[in-house]
């Protein structure tokens, strides 16, 4: 009878235990109530802003992928090809939309002006000093007839002074034999509505400069040698002797046309690789001129005088002296140089 009463109890000390572990499932804990709560407050997505995708975006199959999420996570690319960093020696860039060659001048110093030893020098090339540029890109040739028709074909170049037509000749901008000379210019405003419709800028007169000297002060683009007619189009060479042609074409006045095509002279190249900076044509630069501007000018990326009446011609041409050769020779022009048949340009831009 005892053992029957010890069976008893067993099994009901049993059923008590199984009853309350019951209910402990049914009903979570404080504690649980806490951890869970815990959890949820500090679960939360990462900022769109942080993170860093690692190759295309693409929308979850479950969760849709919003434009503002896009915006914040996708790289910007711009419409039109972007210009790369401009840091050595020896980069180009080939613009998207004239097709034109740049050649890229790093930043730095450089020596700007005529040295006081310089006997050709005039007054308007001293003092020599250093300059700090910016880095940026310039072509490597002068503009050509064309590029610069193409300019005129989508109306953004309008020159007042330009032959197009003629009745007993082909004229020079037009004519087959010259599209890769290059185009004569008088007015230095078209010149730079050139360079904005390819956008660009007229080079700045240091900028110019440094382009065609380097950075240590040398006479001449290709260093220090004397002047010949390998590497330069100037008075005096076989190509500005040729016999007149009563049916060839004019250039500007002139009764003939003496220059080369841009990408003539090797031998004459820059440090940078720019070709034709002296000979050839003139060219504009964006600086007003004075003649005392080197006295006072900036030593950081100097911009020419605020006014002036004239502009700044650079580089002398096929009907130039030798010493109009020079890197440091400076010659001023009117905005509107008609009565010169040789003035042409080339554009720049900084490099960010």
């Amino acid at each position: 009878m005892r053992s029957l009463l010890c069976i008893l109890n067993t099994i009901m000390v049993l059923l008590a235990v199984i009853t309350a572990s019951c209910q402990d499932n049914a009903t979570p804990s404080a504690h649980a109530e806490h951890v869970t709560s815990t959890v949820t407050a500090t679960m939360t997505l990462p900022s769109p802003e942080l993170a860093t995708p690692t190759g295309p975006v693409e929308a979850s199959p479950t969760v849709p992928m919003t434009s503002t999420l896009l915006a914040a996570t996708a790289p910007t690319v711009a419409a039109t090809k972007i210009r790369p960093a401009c840091t050595v020696i020896g980069q180009t860039w080939t613009s998207p939309i004239d097709g034109v060659e740049l050649v890229c001048v790093p930043a730095g110093e450089f020596l700007m002006g005529a040295a006081e030893t310089d006997l050709q020098a005039d007054d308007d090339e001293k003092p020599q000093h250093q300059v700090y540029l910016d880095a940026f890109w310039i072509d490597r040739t002068e503009v050509t007839n064309a590029n610069f028709l193409k300019c005129i074909d989508e109306g953004a170049c309008q020159p007042e002074i330009f032959e197009l037509s003629a009745l007993t000749y082909t004229p020079y901008a037009v004519h087959p034999d010259y599209q890769e000379f290059p185009v004569l210019l008088y007015e230095v405003d078209v010149a730079a509505a050139y360079c904005q419709w390819a956008g660009r800028r007229l080079p700045t007169e240091a900028e110019w400069e440094k382009a065609a000297r380097g950075t240590d002060g040398q006479r001449y683009p290709w260093g220090n040698t004397d002047l010949d007619c390998t590497k330069a189009s100037y008075f005096g060479c076989e190509n500005t002797l040729k016999p007149y042609d009563a049916t060839g074409p004019r250039c500007g006045y002139s009764s003939y046309c003496r220059t080369t095509r841009v990408d003539d002279y090797l031998a004459g190249a820059s440090p940078y690789g720019a070709l034709n900076m002296v000979g050839n044509v003139w060219e504009w630069v964006a600086d007003k001129y004075s003649p005392t501007y080197y006295a006072h000018s900036p030593s950081q990326n100097p911009t020419g005088p605020s006014e002036g009446e004239f502009g700044v011609r650079r580089g002398g041409g096929t009907k130039s002296l030798s010493s109009d050769l020079r890197v440091t020779s400076r010659a001023s022009g009117q905005g509107h140089h008609y009565f010169d048949g040789q003035m042409g340009f080339r554009c720049a831009v900084s490099a960010k």
